[in-house]
């Protein structure tokens, strides 16, 4: 008999067949048959793609390691406003974990997406992370991909999508003009460069005033619906909408809203149209978009709540060709009255503002009308009145910088409305009730203008104790000094190439 040999090496496990074939062949032959087993020894390289944003710590790219070892990764963020969005690749199993462990089976690429969260009481917002990633370029796709569905004017749905556009789609004129009867409202009839500040005719305000026909642009006043579950960012610094805005409305609740230009909605007509409005809505995250020439508010809430929002590093633009006191600065910024309404307003660029930046409210008298959490925003080139309190609604602010504008008074009066406000030469007092409450400093207000009404309410913060979500919201912040907000906040403010930066 001729006396051989035959090697099986075992290059997978399911092999188990094919290697009892071969001694079965080897025993008939009369050879001897021996088995390696090469897996046990192979090697495979791990490729860690570097995140945009912090790091990934545990490997290091292109090791190979040994069949069948673990490696355990970790995401390392790069402050505590980043969290982990996802591991990708072969750790996309992971989903949004700290860490993840691989084993090394295979050769195998990782990655993993670190970006921003909203802080403060919209700080569970996650939008249409998870779902379908959807890139427009047309009205038409946009606003199917905002909301696909629509029963008896309510949005209906829920899916979760990420809704990316990278240009400005222009809606102006693209519904045709409208008519109604509305009148002047510019401050005593005052006129800049001929033009006057107008209003349709809503509520009162046209009362004892002469009544005219004013043409508008349709678009603006037919919003576009947003349903659950959605992310609409801009990508660059150079997206957004013109000539109409965004309205959240009917329980619609986890959406957010980034590094957009809203603008151009019927400027100078009041009730004409709004950037981002809000009524019955939950969980929201508007952040780094830039709104301007509006023709009412910039942002508004009311009368359904709005409920766990974050409104962060926005820039509100009033630079416009009237203005109520025809100066050039828009007067209807941001309007915060819904009920039980809950939102942090933080690290915004109010510049060429006139009023109501916020002004606050409740829908009726006896409403509660929630907390605001007013922190490190900053106000330049405003006249008139910034921030506009009210009885039913809790008011906390601290670090924000108010800028010299001759005319400006930062504050409305209070009179007795519950607003806890502290100056920086204050902020001592102030910081007995913050570590009692919030178990943290606050961060004093600085005021290069008038001071008088920066008061501590002795309400406040007692109220803002026996409601533990406004605790846990208001005491995760970590606010920066005032000086730190001049130096900050108005770079970065507005559409950026990365709002994750």
């Amino acid at each position: 008999m001729v006396s051989s040999s035959l090697t099986v090496s075992r290059l997978r496990e399911g092999s188990r067949r094919a290697r009892c074939w071969a001694l079965a062949l080897a025993l008939m032959m009369g050879t001897a048959c021996t088995v390696t087993d090469t897996v046990a020894e192979a090697v495979f390289p791990l490729t860690i793609m570097s995140p945009s944003h912090g790091a990934i710590s545990g490997a290091v790219s292109g090791t190979a390691y040994a069949y069948r070892s673990t490696v355990t990764l970790t995401a390392i963020l790069p402050d505590a406003s980043y969290v982990v969005r996802e591991w990708t690749g072969a750790a996309a199993f992971c989903g949004n974990a700290s860490s993840c462990q691989i084993t090394m089976d295979a050769t195998k690429t990782v990655g993993v997406d670190i970006g921003k969260v909203p802080v403060g009481f919209g700080s569970d917002v996650t939008g249409g992370l998870g779902g379908t990633v959807v890139t427009v370029t047309t009205g038409q796709e946009l606003e199917t991909a905002l909301c696909g569905s629509v029963v008896s004017g309510a949005c209906t749905d829920t899916t979760p999508r990420i809704v990316r556009l990278s240009t400005i789609i222009d809606f102006r004129t693209t519904e045709g003009t409208a008519t109604s009867q509305g009148c002047s409202y510019s401050d005593n009839g005052c006129a800049l460069s001929g033009a006057t500040e107008q209003t349709l005719n809503r509520q009162t305000f046209c009362s004892g005033k002469t009544l005219s026909t004013i043409t508008y642009d349709a678009a603006g006043t037919n919003p576009m619906l947003v349903g659950s579950n959605k992310t609409i960012i801009g990508i660059g610094a150079n997206a957004g909408l013109k000539g109409r805005g965004l309205l959240l409305k009917d329980g619609q609740s986890n959406i957010i809203i980034r590094n957009l230009s809203i603008s151009d909605i019927n400027e100078g007509i009041i009730w004409a149209g709004d950037g981002i409005a809000m009524d019955n809505v939950s969980r929201v995250w508007i952040d780094h978009d830039r709104l301007a020439r509006v023709g009412r508010m910039m942002i508004v809430t009311g009368f359904g709540t709005a409920a766990n929002v974050t409104i962060s590093n926005n820039s509100f633009d009033g630079t416009t060709a009237c203005g109520h006191y025809c100066d050039g600065r828009h007067y209807w910024n941001a309007l915060f009255a819904g009920a039980d309404q809950t939102i942090t307003l933080i690290g915004n660029w109010f510049h060429a503002a006139a009023g109501d930046a916020p002004q606050l409210g409740n829908p009726s008298s006896g409403t509660n009308g929630g907390a605001v959490h007013l922190v490190n925003n900053y106000y330049d080139n405003a006249n008139r009145l910034a921030v506009v309190p009210a009885s039913g609604v809790l008011a906390l602010l601290e670090g924000n910088f108010f800028a010299d504008t001759p005319g400006f008074t930062p504050i409305a009066p209070p009179s007795g409305d519950p607003v806890f406000a502290p100056l920086e030469a204050a902020i001592a007092t102030a910081n007995i009730d913050c570590q009692a409450v919030l178990g943290r400093s606050c961060a004093g207000n600085r005021s290069t203008t008038a001071t008088g009404n920066f008061i501590m309410d002795a309400t406040v913060m007692p109220a803002i104790r026996a409601t533990p979500a406004y605790v846990s919201a208001m005491g995760s912040v970590t606010p920066l000094s005032a000086a730190q907000v001049l130096a900050r906040v108005p770079g970065a403010a507005g559409p950026r190439p990365d709002p994750d930066d």
